[in-house]
């Protein structure tokens, strides 16, 4: 039971502080912003959901990287676009949840 309400609490807090406050430091390329800049002038909302997919990738991707950080994800954003990931981004991204879950659990 005291497990369960540890992951709770987690799982609490990494939905407040969100993945905006994780220390790893998004990398997009110049595609990217540059497609994020468009997308602004067209569909604000589109663009936020693609830079927030795009930001959490990378994120993952570095977590991935540096295993003993894969706390420092944080879950989804609300706003999280599996059209805007690869078919092996999307995947590398439930790995890294899987084993940011995993980390919380053994917390």
């Amino acid at each position: 039971m005291r497990n369960y309400l540890g992951l709770f609490a987690a799982i609490v807090v990494s939905f407040w502080l969100g993945p905006a406050n994780a220390s790893f430091i998004p990398h997009l390329t110049p595609a990217e912003q540059q497609r994020y800049q468009e997308m602004m002038k067209a569909d604000p909302l589109a663009a936020r959901a693609y830079i927030d997919t795009r930001n959490y990738v990378n994120v993952c991707q570095q977590a991935l990287k540096q295993s003993s950080r894969i706390l420092e994800i944080g879950i989804q954003p609300k706003d999280y676009d599996a059209k805007y990931a690869t078919p092996d981004e999307v995947n590398m991204v439930k790995q890294a949840i899987s084993l940011w879950m995993k980390a919380t659990i053994a917390q």
